[in-house]
């Protein structure tokens, strides 16, 4: 009798073992460590500031939709350096193209702009992107809160409420 029992509470703990590798926080918390991985174009090295959220963008120059929510993208970051960290991976050919674009705008600039060059497009790869722009949000903790495929107006309301702007 006992056996059979605890058998839902076997079968629970079984399932909850099975599912813990594929954890979605377990991924979320090594994409931190993938973004750190690529160093960005001036050098530094992205590391996730406590208490901030971090918005990883993927773009290219010759992007239509990219250029479009580029100034809205770095104005969002610039203006909130205390809540938000950009981390801007550029999948372009050659660094050149990627500082030109960027001297256009000089909010990319602000130290919680981290831009990084993914030539290779190795780091795009592992975030199963399929689309440029695509972007993902994480929240302080670590933790993806939100995946944006496509081109968005980061001042919409939407995105203020995430943010707690």
């Amino acid at each position: 009798m006992r056996i059979v029992n605890s058998l839902p509470a076997l079968l629970l703990v079984a399932g909850l073992a099975l599912c813990l590798p594929s954890c979605k926080c377990q991924r979320d918390v090594s994409a931190m460590d993938e973004l750190a991985s690529l160093p960005a174009i001036d050098q530094r090295t992205f590391r996730p500031e406590e208490g901030h959220f971090v918005i990883a963008n993927f773009w290219a120059t010759w992007c239509g939709p990219c250029i479009q929510e580029t100034p809205s993208l770095f104005r969002l970051a610039s203006d909130h350096p205390e809540k938000i960290t950009l981390v801007s991976i550029s999948i372009d050919s050659g660094v050149s193209e990627v500082k030109k674009f960027l001297s256009l705008y000089p909010a990319s600039q602000a130290k919680n702009v981290f831009i990084l060059h993914d030539r290779g497009k190795n780091l795009a790869q592992k975030f199963n992107v399929t689309r440029y722009p695509e972007s993902f949000i994480f929240a302080p903790d670590g933790k993806l809160i939100r995946h944006v495929p496509g081109a968005v107006d980061w001042s919409q309301l939407e995105f203020q409420k995430i943010f707690g702007l």
